[in-house]
């Protein structure tokens, strides 16, 4: 017993340090200020958005892309079908605006076992008149510079720039807990690597140069596979070019949500990160909350303590770390994210487990 509470103790030490570390990496995060390059030494853009799902959210989200101050870009919008709501909706905050040059296409539905959100790109990418590209989902609202942001990200040895995303306007308590997986977990742990130099694809939002990834395979090389942002990051890494994720981030509208379909969205970005970073997957569970509350309680007796006060203790330690991380990053913070934690560290075993057992193919479903 001796021997298994000792490991315990150097476990919930590894999960307490990772909690810590990762916190402060982020409270201690500088944000950038916009680029001091002049306008015309900046890289014209075009950028792709996808369209699939209406949600209350795509107005504000498309009227964040024509209200970037970014000297020269164009937008292509793009969807399988032909007439649906969230085309209308997109496509009339688009005709509203003055300033940008955009377009439509429509596209051809994926093939079967192809990944739906590339087979949507695959026409706009082709025809995009500039090299660097955004790749943005519909529902993601840009901060007013974060062109400049990303752009100034881009050295010659990087080949894709992406942002995490923070949720907001959570109303209901099952989107309090799905704020704590993407932001005080999800957030937290994707800019503390940034620091450390770690780059992530994500595809909320991605600037890649073309040439680049089509020297790597391009789209056509990723159409398969589950995670198409985690997909270009480890093409890219095959030709040596890095990837690189900003100190700003991007925000999505969290509004209503029931658990079930926090549950099905999280385990389809569980099993994509299983397919493609199986590390990473199982660390996720060897690191969770959960994870150092049961190593606290094995540990407990080591130190002379009550494993129920050792389960309480790290318990309250997590949320008070992760509370303070959100109030300090402006992040949403009430008193339902310091129910939310807990719940989310058994919903995210139940998650974990669904998306390891799960075959890939059944999560292919496309992004909004």
């Amino acid at each position: 017993m001796t021997e298994l509470s000792i490991i315990a103790l150097i476990w919930w030490l590894v999960c307490v340090g990772l909690l810590l570390g990762s916190t402060l990496l982020v409270v201690t995060l500088r944000q950038p200020s916009r680029l001091a390059q002049s306008d015309d030494v900046l890289p014209p853009l075009s950028i792709l958005v996808p369209l699939k799902n209406d949600t209350p959210s795509l107005g504000i989200a498309t009227r964040s892309i024509f209200h970037q101050d970014y000297p020269d870009f164009d937008i292509i919008f793009s969807s399988v079908d032909e007439i649906s709501p969230a085309i209308d909706h997109a496509l009339s905050e688009a005709r509203a605006q003055r300033r940008r040059r955009w377009a439509f296409v429509r596209t051809q539905p994926a093939a079967e076992g192809a990944n739906p959100k590339v087979a949507n790109l695959l026409q706009p990418y082709a025809t995009a008149r500039f090299d660097q590209i955004v790749i943005k989902d519909a529902n993601t609202i840009l901060p007013a510079h974060h062109l400049h942001h990303m752009v100034r990200e881009l050295e010659d040895d990087v080949g894709l720039v992406s942002s995490a995303v923070i949720l907001r306007g959570p109303e209901t308590f099952p989107a309090w807990i799905e704020c704590a997986l993407v932001n005080t977990l999800g957030a937290r742990l994707l800019l503390a690597g940034a620091r450390l130099g770690v780059g992530v694809g994500i595809g909320a939002i991605m600037l890649i140069r073309r040439p680049a990834f089509d020297q790597a395979g391009g789209l056509i090389g990723i159409s398969k596979r589950l995670a198409d942002d985690h997909a270009i990051a480890r093409q890219l890494r095959t030709i040596g070019m890095k990837t690189i994720l900003t100190p700003t981030t991007v925000d999505q509208i969290v509004g209503s949500r029931h658990l079930r379909d926090v549950f099905h969205r999280h385990v389809r970005w569980a099993a994509c990160r299983r397919s493609e970073e199986p590390f990473v997957f199982v660390m996720e569970l060897l690191t969770s909350g959960l994870s150092a509350a049961i190593a606290a309680a094995l540990a407990a007796p080591l130190l002379g303590l009550n494993p129920i006060v050792a389960v309480l203790g790290t318990t309250l330690l997590w949320i008070g770390a992760e509370i303070g991380l959100a109030f300090a990053a402006g992040w949403p913070v009430r008193l339902l994210l310091a129910a939310a934690i807990p719940c989310r560290e058994l919903v995210s075993l139940v998650i974990w487990l669904r998306a390891a057992i799960g075959p890939a193919a059944s999560f292919m479903q496309p992004r909004s």
